[in-house]
C-alpha cells in the first residue's frame, strides 16, 4: 500500500519534534544541575539507583506500551491486531502523519522507555527520597515480570521436550509392534507353505 507523501513528511516532523523535546529537555535538566546544585549532584546516583532505573524503565516502558490498563491512553495512537506469529495479540501504531508517529512512540517499549528513563533520572536529581520509593516498587514489578517470563519459558520448554519425548516413545513402540506383527505374519507365511515335492511326504 502506497502511504500518502504529506502524511509520511507530517509523521517524520513529528518524529523529529519528539527527538528535540527530549533532547532539549535533558539539556535543560543538565543545565538546571550545573547552575543550582553543581555537577557533583549527578554523583549521588549510586550503582544501585542506576540498576532500579533500569528496571522501573523496562517495567513502564512495557506497562505503557503493553498493558491493559493503559488502553485508554493508547487508544487514539494505536489499536490491538493479531500478531503475525499467529501467536496472541499485538499493538501497533494507527492513522498517519503525526498520530502514526505517537503511535510508534508509544507501543515501543524501548522507544517510550528512553522518556521513561530520561523523566526517572530528572526525579532522581529533583527528588531523590520520593524517587526512591516509587523506583522501588516499580522496579520489584520489573523483576518479578523477568521471573514470569523465565518460568513461562522453562514451563512450555519443559512441556515441548514432554511432549517430544511421548511422541518418541510411541514412535518406537508403534515401529515395535508393526515389527513383531510382521514377523508372526512371516512366520505363520512360511508355516502353511506347502512341501516343494507337490505335496508328497517321504
Amino acid at each position: 500500500m502506497t502511504r500518502d507523501p504529506k502524511a509520511k513528511r507530517q509523521e517524520n516532523i513529528a518524529k523529529i519534534l519528539l527527538s528535540v523535546i527530549l533532547l532539549m529537555g535533558l539539556g535543560l535538566l543538565g543545565f538546571w544541575v550545573e547552575q543550582k546544585v553543581g555537577w557533583i549532584k549527578i554523583f549521588e546516583i549510586t550503582g544501585m539507583d542506576f540498576a532500579l532505573i533500569g528496571l522501573a524503565t523496562f517495567r513502564l516502558g512495557r506497562m505503557i506500551a503493553f498493558d491493559r490498563i493503559m488502553d485508554p491512553l493508547r487508544a487514539p495512537f494505536t489499536k490491538v491486531v493479531e500478531d503475525n506469529s499467529g501467536d496472541g495479540k499485538t499493538v501497533v501504531p494507527r492513522g498517519v502523519g503525526v498520530r502514526q508517529a505517537l503511535g510508534q512512540l508509544i507501543s515501543c517499549p524501548i522507544c517510550v522507555g528512553t522518556w521513561v528513563a530520561a523523566i526517572l533520572v530528572a526525579m532522581m536529581l529533583v527528588a531523590p527520597a520520593g524517587t526512591r520509593i516509587f523506583l522501588y516498587a516499580t522496579a520489584a514489578v520489573g523483576v518479578a515480570e523477568l521471573l514470569h517470563s523465565l518460568t513461562e519459558a522453562l514451563c512450555w520448554s519443559g512441556r515441548r521436550g514432554r511432549t517430544s519425548s511421548g511422541y518418541t516413545i510411541q514412535k518406537k513402540k508403534a515401529l515395535a509392534e508393526k515389527i513383531a506383527r510382521e514377523t508372526a505374519h512371516g512366520h505363520e507365511f512360511i508355516d502353511k507353505q506347502p512341501p516343494e515335492d507337490g505335496g508328497i511326504e517321504i
